[in-house]
């Protein structure tokens, strides 16, 4: 043979070699490679998918887990106190902190509000740690997160108040 051909996709080519290996598992390699790429962080392959060819080929990591290595073990769940959407790259990532009026239990991938009435701080575990709203506040649940707001002049919050109700004519606050 008097050339050299490019290495094929699905096939990785290292220096002085005779035929292309196929790409293992948990790896991907498009065409030309020299070495094998694995599949990064937030993705993974099945065991027995070999030969992939581009990083496409990579599945995102279902929500609630995180994967590393180019692999997905379904005992890898997102820490209790955090939520993971598909992708997720660690257990316990501060950006996925389960946000304040919400908790989140292991393999969480989308917060649990509290009921009406109750808040909790960032990174509530369960739903035990959700406390009742005190006097004097009243809590707001939003769609990201629950909100602990005092009472404003001229309204009073009883305790687990959604809303502050208006002093009766004749009453001030």
């Amino acid at each position: 043979m008097s050339t050299c051909q490019k290495c094929p996709a699905g096939y990785y080519c290292e220096e002085g070699t005779k035929s292309p290996t196929r790409c293992p598992a948990f790896h991907y390699c498009p065409a030309g490679s020299k070495s094998k790429k694995i599949c990064p962080d937030g993705t993974y392959t099945l065991t027995d998918a070999e030969g992939l060819q581009a990083l496409e080929q990579c599945s995102e990591c279902p929500s609630g887990y995180y994967c590393t290595n180019g692999r997905f073990n379904g005992s890898q769940k997102c820490d209790a106190g955090y939520f993971c959407k598909s992708k997720a790259t660690k257990k316990n990532d501060e950006i996925m902190l389960c946000p304040s009026g919400f908790y989140c239990e292991e393999g969480t991938n989308v917060p649990t509000s509290c009921p009406d009435g109750y808040y909790t701080d960032a990174g509530a575990k369960e739903e035990a740690e959700c406390r009742n709203c005190t006097a004097g506040y009243y809590c707001v649940i939003g769609v990201s997160k629950s909100e602990r707001i005092v009472c404003p002049p001229g309204f009073y919050c009883e305790e687990g108040s959604t809303s502050p109700t208006a002093c009766p004519v004749g009453t001030y606050q």
